[in-house]
């Protein structure tokens, strides 16, 4: 016969009355009987772990981008993750900072950092996100070798999405099946080529129309006046 039950809180998010604490109470359901325990569960604030800041908050999707992370009630055994994808903590110092190491998400994607403090719960972040995805001045990005540089072939396919947070060389020719996304962060960026080709549902972002793009950022086609068209 089942005698106990285990379950993980939902967030409280309503606005705690002072002193910051709420009771609340409990039901549990089992097939046609249902009990209510009064007051039996109690949010407090004052026990809530906070994660006020991430040093960085973008990396490539093969992990290894080492996050420090600020807050207070940082205390206990910590767990970090993001996407579902565990973030490694290394250390932890003074309930104040945490410091992990990301694993491969495979995907790119966005998304909130989460961290779980063992018998405190889930740290508030309000809504602080780490951003897998793979960038072009990244040596990964290209399996190791070099960035690309002038007379490069470079081809994007579908299903990887690269994050344009430098000027390019010219190229000589750029075909985007998947995503290249301008970096937003940058003050200025400059992508070269003498041909760019988008094709099987590729996508190539300077803003949105949701997010314009606020910073500068041009494309330049090189060739020459009697160079064949495609």
């Amino acid at each position: 016969q089942l005698t106990m039950l285990s379950c993980i809180v939902p967030s409280y998010t309503s606005t705690l009355p002072q002193p910051g604490a709420v009771a609340c109470n409990v039901t549990v359901t089992s097939q046609n009987s249902t009990v209510v325990l009064p007051n039996a569960y109690t949010y407090n604030g004052s026990l809530t772990p906070v994660v006020s800041s991430v040093n960085r908050t973008r990396g490539g999707t093969a992990g290894g981008s080492v996050l420090l992370i600020s807050g207070t009630g940082l205390t206990g055994v910590a767990n970090v993750t993001i996407a579902g994808v565990v973030c490694t903590v290394l250390s932890q110092d003074f309930a104040q900072t945490i410091i992990c190491e990301t694993g491969p998400s495979g995907i790119t994607v966005r998304a909130q950092v989460m961290v779980y403090i063992d018998g405190m719960g889930f740290a508030q972040s309000a809504g602080i996100t780490f951003f897998y995805v793979n960038l072009w001045s990244s040596l990964f990005t290209w399996g190791g070798k070099p960035i690309p540089t002038d007379g490069d072939f470079v081809v994007i396919p579908s299903g990887q999405t690269l994050l344009l947070d430098t000027s390019t060389a010219v190229l000589s020719f750029l075909l985007i099946q998947g995503q290249l996304i301008f970096d937003d962060t940058q003050p200025f960026i400059s992508l070269k080529a003498e041909n760019i080709l988008i094709t099987s549902g590729g996508l190539l972002q300077v803003g949105t129309e949701q997010q314009p793009y606020m910073n500068k950022a041009e494309i330049v086609l090189y060739g020459h006046v009697l160079s064949t068209e495609l």
